[in-house]
């Protein structure tokens, strides 16, 4: 149970990033530097806390973890091209450029299930070890805000008012820590969510953020990337030297 709360605590707080994206991206001037910056160190951050716990802790849970980790990556790729095929996370960052309705609806049905996955990943991490679930949530907090910066100017070059891109955000947020919640009232299946969440991160960053990144004009934004892997390892070091 006390993980739990600190489970649950971590998923407000990146909850918060969401709303936190929405209410200042209208007032940030400049604001694509800022949101391609997080972006970059965002997914090198994932793709650490991916590759070097959550596949290493899932092959110890089960045998089957390979096949889990690809279900949850194909799963993620389902939903953004099936059920809503016209979102690409990062897509349409300026409000100035109107989008379609669609488009917008698109976006958030593909954040909404992205954002309950975040959840099942810092819970999942939870009920495996203290300090993995603090890593992990450090991985998803570092692209909360770039999601709810992408959230919010999608909504209004939608055509909408920014009450409503910041209580749509809001929503967005709270299926995060549905999704903590979900993962420990079906703790006895973590051996399945550990793997499945690992997928479905390891989808965002390879498939979604990487050849986003690959877009943006500068180097910068390549050492950012190597940036955020150098975060998660140091970050990894540290937690496992105060919470054991």
């Amino acid at each position: 149970m006390k993980h739990f709360n600190i489970a649950l605590i971590l998923g407000i707080f990146a909850a918060l990033g969401n709303m936190a994206g929405a209410f200042l991206l209208p007032q940030r001037k400049g604001h694509t530097i800022f949101i391609n910056s997080m972006i970059s160190i965002g997914a090198g951050c994932m793709m650490g806390v991916v590759v070097l716990e959550m596949i290493p802790e899932s092959m110890k849970l089960s045998e089957q973890a390979p096949l889990f980790l690809i279900l949850g990556f194909m799963t993620a790729h389902f939903f953004e091209h099936m059920v809503a095929p016209h979102f690409h996370f990062g897509e349409e960052t300026h409000p100035e450029a109107m989008v379609s309705k669609l488009t917008a609806t698109s976006a958030i049905v593909g954040l909404s299930i992205h954002s309950l996955f975040d959840g099942v990943s810092i819970g999942s991490g939870f009920l495996v070890d203290e300090s993995f679930g603090w890593l992990i949530f450090l991985a998803i907090f570092l692209h909360k805000l770039p999601e709810g910066f992408t959230i919010s100017s999608i909504i209004i070059s939608a055509g909408q008012r920014k009450k409503i891109s910041i209580l749509i955000a809001i929503a967005i947020g709270i299926l995060t820590i549905g999704g903590v919640s979900l993962t420990y009232f079906l703790s006895h299946l973590v051996f399945f969510a550990l793997p499945f969440s690992a997928g479905i991160t390891l989808y965002v960053a390879a498939s979604d953020l990487i050849p986003l990144i690959n877009e943006f004009k500068g180097k910068k934004y390549s050492i950012m990337l190597f940036t955020g892997f150098i975060i998660y390892y140091f970050s990894h070091r540290i937690i496992h030297i105060f919470v054991h």
